[in-house]
């Protein structure tokens, strides 16, 4: 048992050491250069239930920029959905195409429970993927 913990804290510190090294080796003050493969972005929507009215919010996150506004409608409007005015339902089914025709692939969805001042919430939330 005790070389069993002394092994794997000489693994440890191994791992712990080339981390490091690999650290010292980058440039200070270079650019990060993104990896190969693929870029990826997260499309948000929520709903707020409060005692007086709902509050709806909308996100599109990516590594290069942050679109957080008030509706899918907005949202939308932002990424330049065509179709004009519709349902919210809609709307999001809209953008859900229009990052698809663009080469985004959804990778996972799942609901989100959303705590707030003003209420508690649901929401979804869509990660995609595309190739750089």
């Amino acid at each position: 048992m005790k070389h069993a913990r002394i092994a794997i804290a000489f693994v440890l510190l191994a791992g712990i050491a080339l981390a490091a090294s690999g650290c010292a080796d980058a440039g200070a003050g270079e650019p990060v250069k993104p990896a190969k493969g693929y870029e990826h972005g997260i499309f948000e929507f929520t709903t707020i239930r409060a005692t007086h009215a709902d509050t709806e919010t909308a996100r599109w996150i990516t590594g290069d920029e942050e679109i957080d506004v008030s509706s899918a409608e907005a949202l939308g409007l932002e990424l330049k959905v065509p179709g004009g005015a519709a349902p919210s339902r809609t709307i999001r089914v809209r953008i859900l195409d229009h990052l698809s025709s663009q080469g985004w692939e959804l990778i996972t969805r799942s609901d989100v429970a959303v705590a707030a001042a003003a209420g508690t919430g649901i929401g979804e939330r869509y990660v995609f993927r595309r190739k750089r």
